[in-house]
């Protein structure tokens, strides 16, 4: 492995979820549980959206860790590149999740994802098997991570 590699300190999970809270309590506890390195980020389950999730992640961090963000937070990084705008406006309102009764939630971590569930009382509807696809990921998703 390269010395400059990211490596992830746990498995990223994501889910399609609903929840009784509203969906502003949500992205405030989401806000609460992000750290630097672990991210919660709550999006619309827009069709294709499980396919830019990984690669999303991966450019945020690798942006992040080499103080290239466009962003203040991983979350917003994150937000911008599953969403293919690098507009934070434009982005949440494609891509940010605006319904309480469907959402997906990425956590960078299965414990942060537990962490975030317990708190909300998440009703999770179904898994989400993350993979990296580059084919499918979307031009904006991929190009920085191809480069690594």
């Amino acid at each position: 492995m390269r010395k400059d590699a990211i490596v992830f300190a746990g498995r990223p999970v994501a889910a399609l979820c609903s929840s009784r809270l509203d969906i502003e309590k949500l992205v405030e506890i989401s806000k609460k549980l992000s750290t630097h390195g672990d991210v919660v980020l709550l999006l619309a389950p827009k069709q294709g959206m499980e396919r830019r999730l990984l690669p999303a992640f991966a450019n945020a961090t690798v942006r992040a860790k080499e103080r290239m963000s466009r962003s203040r937070s991983l979350q917003m990084e994150m937000l911008l590149f599953a969403c293919g705008s690098m507009n934070i406006g434009a982005a949440l309102e494609s891509c940010g999740a605006k319904n309480r009764n469907d959402f997906i939630v990425f956590a960078s971590n299965r414990k942060l994802f537990a962490a975030f569930s317990k708190e909300t009382g998440l009703g999770v509807m179904k898994r989400i098997k993350l993979k990296l696809d580059f084919r499918e990921a979307g031009d904006v998703a991929t190009t920085e991570l191809a480069a690594q």
